[in-house]
């Protein structure tokens, strides 16, 4: 996409995968921190959670799905929320127990219409009335 607007000769380098690995790392703060006299301020440098993320997504680029198997749980087992269901004191123990980050919302009774996550970390700091 890039060269289809700047053109294919655009003068930028190109890096491989390992290369912007390592330009990203060396932007994290704990490398920026290293070299004091050039600090100017508390939002230079990328933050740990920026680096992995990113780093994580570039790796991630050379992945084929069997390689992701080990992560991928399958449907029957995840903590699902319906419409249908009562916002009560078991909906937040049974949340809680399943220790998943979002916990995906279904419509009605069918779990492959799927509207959406919600974060079990919000959802448990909400308090009952």
């Amino acid at each position: 996409m890039l060269d289809v607007i700047l053109g294919e000769d655009h003068g930028m380098p190109v890096f491989s995968n390992d290369e912007l690995q390592h330009l990203i790392q060396k932007h994290a703060k704990d490398e920026i921190d290293k070299l004091k006299e050039f600090k100017t301020g508390p939002e230079l440098g990328l933050s740990n959670l920026q680096v992995n993320l990113i780093t994580g997504a570039i790796k991630m680029t050379n992945l084929e799905i069997v390689e992701c198997q080990g992560a991928m749980v399958s449907r029957n087992l995840i903590f699902m929320i319906s419409t249908d269901d009562i916002v009560d004191i078991q909906l937040f123990k049974g949340i809680a127990q399943s220790k998943q980050f979002n916990i995906p919302v279904y419509y009605g009774t069918n779990r492959n219409i799927i509207l959406g996550t919600i974060s079990s970390t919000k959802f448990l700091s909400l308090k009952l009335m």
